[in-house]
């Protein structure tokens, strides 16, 4: 008998996939399965506020032009509009897509003439993954103008599995984490065969919180820099509240600018609707969620004078997200794309950054514990 059971699940999932495959070809382009509409129309508000922000930080009306471009809200509202009418079946849902399609090209493009005109072409953004250049990203944003989608999609493993058990170190972190931050347990601990942020880095583990400022952490290991070592406005700020280390938020958008890719395996693995699981599309919602707060938090900074570069030249690379935000991750939108991120040898984000697998052997915890509670202090009123 059992062979019949397994029988019968095989025969389910490939109906299901040719029930996904066979649609029309306008059903299967933009799916955004598995996402809070709600929290992700709260999201972009607040990401606009973010983008006014920034904009005001501009010295010139030129370099203000410059910034408008650096979200493609256009495209997420249409976007969402469009989801919102295909699961009601709404008649005007072939007609939302289209403009969703149009303004997926505008904001693209727009975003590429921007950054084209913004970064250098010798400027490079150091990340876990690698270096990123502006060629590296010209070439990224070509790729995805070409809109080229998997012409065959099916129901497969994302290399996600919810950890039942987690090993002292992504224990004693996650543990430090939520004392720092005074949050609750994670709602997930989960394991990814591998991961765009963990990299090399540490063993991929990640506690999962919706709707939190990082709603997905990396707990593999902390690094964190001395704080004599770095000379940022922050570094200097939490100096003068008796931070020795400076943590690096290695799950954030600009430190792993292929985080979405995390985000969307995480996200459609934990989700119930097998058309997430099979697009890769869940996990917008959280983070754009995730780029609301981090705007938020540079408003705070600002407020308590702490210096911090605005630049179009440092937004469009290192706060743009833009693999995300035009979906680079999605099944129903592109083929595998291009990493904007290249390995050099010559470039290393670690520099002077020591993890805390090796540090705990000479600081306590408490120490770091109120090293990363006065980090986070310094973006919140």
């Amino acid at each position: 008998m059992k062979w019949y059971f397994g029988l019968l699940i095989i025969i389910l999932l490939a109906t299901l996939t040719l029930f996904f495959v066979l649609q029309p070809k306008d059903e299967r382009t933009f799916v955004l399965a598995g996402n809070d509409l709600t929290l992700m129309r709260e999201s972009l508000a607040s990401m606009e506020e973010g983008l006014q922000f920034y904009i005001s930080k501009q010295k010139t009306e030129h370099d203000k032009e410059l910034v408008k471009n650096l979200y493609p809200l256009n495209f997420l509202h249409a976007a969402i509009d469009a989801e919102e009418a295909r699961r009601t079946s709404a008649p005007d849902y072939k007609q939302k897509l289209q403009i969703a399609r149009a303004a997926y090209q505008s904001d693209l493009k727009n975003f590429r003439t921007a950054f084209n005109e913004a970064v250098d072409s010798d400027a490079k953004l150091v990340s876990l993954e690698g270096v990123v250049s502006k060629n590296s990203v010209l070439n990224t944003i070509d790729s995805l103008l070409k809109q080229k989608k998997l012409q065959t999609v099916s129901l497969h493993d994302l290399g996600v599995a919810v950890a039942t058990t987690t090993p002292a170190i992504p224990t004693e972190v996650s543990q430090i984490l939520q004392a720092a931050k005074k949050r609750t347990a994670p709602r997930y601990v989960v394991k990814l065969l591998d991961s765009a942020c963990a990299a090399s880095l540490t063993e991929p583990y990640f506690a999962v919180r919706p709707t939190q400022s990082i709603p997905v952490e990396l707990i593999g290991d902390l690094m964190l820099y001395p704080g004599g070592k770095i000379q940022t406005g922050l570094a200097q700020y939490l100096k003068t509240q008796g931070a020795d280390f400076v943590p690096v938020s290695i799950s954030n958008y600009y430190q792993c600018p292929n985080v979405g890719s995390d985000y969307a395996r995480i996200f459609s693995a934990l989700s119930s609707s097998t058309e997430a699981q099979i697009y890769q599309s869940a996990g917008l919602d959280q983070l754009l969620y995730h780029i609301a707060q981090i705007s938020i938090g540079d408003t705070q900074l600002e407020k308590k004078g702490i210096r911090q570069d605005f630049s179009p030249k440092f937004l469009f690379l290192a706060k743009s997200a833009f693999t995300g935000l035009f979906l680079a991750f999605n099944k129903s939108v592109s083929e595998e794309v291009p990493s904007i991120a290249q390995p050099d040898p010559k470039y290393t984000l670690f520099g002077s950054a020591v993890l805390w697998s090796v540090l705990r052997k000479t600081v306590s915890r408490e120490q770091i514990v109120h090293d990363i509670a006065e980090f986070y202090k310094a973006h919140q009123e």
